[in-house]
C-alpha cells in the first residue's frame, strides 16, 4: 500500500529531535498538532471507498459529484499505524539554505518555524495526551515528510516572497506539508479505544488533515497580503512579544487559500 496524507491549514508539525535543529532531517517522532483558533475546524477527509470505519463522518460532495468523508477531529487524539513498514525512521526533505529562489518545491525549508515567527516552543505531553491549547493530535509512523504548493503570483506565475519581520528574513512559502509512506502494510487509524478507520490491500490511500475556516469567508477570493491566521499559534505557544505578522514582499499579489503550517522541533 502507498499512503499519502496532505496537511493543510493551521497545523503544527511537531518533531522530536536530539540535534537541536529547527528543521531536523531525521526526527525520532512526528505529530500533527491542530491549535485551537476562532472559527476554525479540524477535519480528517478521505474517500470512503475501501475504508472500514467505526465512526460516521460527515458526507460532503465535491464539484464532480464525488463523495468525500469529513471527520470532525475536535478533541481527537489519533495514531496512524501500518501492519508493516519498510522504514524505521523519518526522512525530512530539506534543500538549499538560500530560500530566496526555491529549488524543487518539495523541501521543508519553505515551512516557517515557531522560532522564526517569534514564538517559544511548547511542552509536548506524553503519547496519548493533547498539548494545552490544542484541539487535535495525530501521531505518525516513520515515513517521508515534504512540502508542496509553493505560493505563486497568479498573474506572472512567479514565486511570491514573504517578509518575516521577527527574524528579518525573506523567503518563499509552501502551502501544504505532505506525509508519505510507500510499500506499507494494512492501515489503521486508532484512538485510545482502538481502530476507527482501517484499510487493506495493495491500493493507494489518500487522506488530508486540515485546520481551516469552518465556513467559506466572504473575502475568500481577495488577495492575501499578510499571514494573519498565524497569530492563533499563541493558543499553544508563548509569543516572545507582540506578534509580527509576516507580509507579502514589496509589490506582489497572491490569492487564496493561504493558511499555513508551522514546524516545532523539541528535544528528547
Amino acid at each position: 500500500m502507498n499512503f499519502e496524507l496532505v496537511i493543510s491549514g493551521l497545523c503544527i508539525i511537531a518533531m522530536k529531535t536530539s540535534t537541536g535543529e529547527d528543521r531536523p532531517e531525521q526526527p525520532s517522532q512526528v505529530d500533527i498538532i491542530c491549535p485551537s483558533a476562532p472559527f476554525h475546524c479540524a477535519r480528517l477527509s478521505y474517500l470512503p471507498k475501501g475504508i472500514i470505519a467505526q465512526v460516521q463522518p460527515e458526507l460532503v460532495v465535491d464539484e464532480s459529484g464525488k463523495r468525500i468523508a469529513s471527520l470532525d477531529l475536535s478533541r481527537q487524539i489519533l495514531e496512524i499505524s501500518f501492519s508493516s513498514n519498510p522504514r524505521d525512521q523519518f526522512a525530512v526533505r530539506l534543500g538549499s539554505s538560500d530560500l530566496q529562489q526555491p529549488p524543487p518545491d518539495d523541501v521543508l525549508n519553505f515551512i516557517p518555524t515557531l522560532n522564526e515567527l517569534g514564538f517559544d516552543g511548547f511542552v509536548m505531553p506524553q503519547d496519548g495526551d493533547l498539548p494545552i491549547g490544542a484541539v487535535a493530535r495525530i501521531t505518525l509512523p516513520p515515513g517521508e515528510i515534504l512540502a508542496a504548493d509553493i505560493v505563486l503570483d497568479p498573474d506572472s506565475g512567479k514565486v511570491v516572497l514573504w517578509d518575516f519581520p521577527e527574524k528579518a528574513t525573506t523567503h518563499a512559502l509552501a502551502n501544504h506539508v505532505i506525509y508519505r509512506a510507500t510499500g506499507v502494510g494494512d492501515l489503521a487509524i486508532s484512538n485510545a479505544d482502538g481502530p476507527i478507520l482501517e484499510a487493506s490491500g495493495n491500493v493507494p490511500i489518500w487522506m488530508s488533515v486540515s485546520n481551516d475556516d469552518c465556513n467559506v469567508p466572504l473575502d475568500f477570493n481577495d488577495p492575501v497580503e499578510a499571514l494573519k491566521d498565524l497569530i492563533h499559534l499563541r493558543s499553544v505557544a508563548m509569543p516572545r512579544g507582540p506578534f509580527k505578522t509576516p507580509v507579502i514582499h514589496k509589490d506582489q499579489r497572491t490569492g487564496r487559500p493561504i493558511c499555513n503550517q508551522v514546524i516545532h522541533s523539541y528535544g528528547g
